[in-house]
């Protein structure tokens, strides 16, 4: 009984020891900040968790709360959100649905000129859809890694 206990010590003193360890690596990030992104097939809306100052819903440019799941290009630039969507048959919007989906005729028809302002076609190398605007190919993550970094530079 009593080597027993020694045992049982010696495990509650490592196992502390270990708890304080991981407690050491994890503290210094426990006072960073969290974005949150609601990132929907529309809108994408963001908050800040800081722990100074809680739950702060992040505004863009035009101070609004939300801002549409859009990019768009011009001559020389790439616009996001509001500004995208002030040429809406330009703007890549819906590209969230697009992730991971396999191309197929009946996704071609479902996401049609009627859904999408561009055309979407096959991805040969993955067997995946891609976007065609005007010249160039573009894939739904391209597109949506753009959106989110947009989102990320506002926060």
């Amino acid at each position: 009984v009593e080597q027993g206990l020694v045992m049982a010590k010696g495990f509650h003193a490592s196992s502390t020891l270990l708890a304080l360890v991981v407690l050491a690596c994890v503290g210094p990030s426990v006072a960073q900040n969290v974005l949150g992104i609601d990132f929907g097939s529309e809108w994408i809306k963001l908050a800040v968790v800081q722990r100074s100052a809680g739950v702060q819903i992040v505004l863009n440019e035009a101070s609004k709360r939300k801002s549409p799941n859009a990019v768009a290009f011009g001559a020389e630039q790439r616009d996001f959100g509001d500004t995208a969507m002030v040429k809406p048959h330009l703007a890549f919007t819906h590209t969230r649905e697009l992730l991971g989906k396999q191309f197929s005729p009946t996704l071609q028809t479902a996401y049609g000129p009627g859904y999408f302002p561009y055309e979407i076609v096959v991805d040969e190398e993955r067997g995946a859809v891609k976007i065609k605007e005007s010249d160039r190919f573009l894939a739904p993550e391209t597109l949506v890694a753009m959106v989110l970094t947009y989102a990320k530079s506002m926060a």
